[in-house]
């Protein structure tokens, strides 16, 4: 059984990528951290040191986390 899953925009359930096992901020809790603080994905990015194209593709679930960012 997976550490953890994904949900994707059609209710399917499936395993996240490598970084899953230890993986503890999924795509869509990133969106609602954002949401909570009114960050746009710009704002995440300035104060992250991480591009915005990086942040709107793992929100998107086009790539998984890496460990360098």
């Amino acid at each position: 059984m997976p550490y953890m899953g994904d949900i994707d925009q059609y209710g399917q359930f499936g395993e996240m990528g490598q970084a899953a096992k230890n993986a503890i901020l999924t795509p869509a809790l990133c969106r609602a951290a954002r949401g909570f603080l009114d960050w746009t994905q710009t704002d995440l990015a300035d104060r992250s040191g991480v591009s915005r194209s990086t942040i709107r593709d793992y929100e998107g679930s086009r790539h998984d986390l890496h460990r360098a960012t």
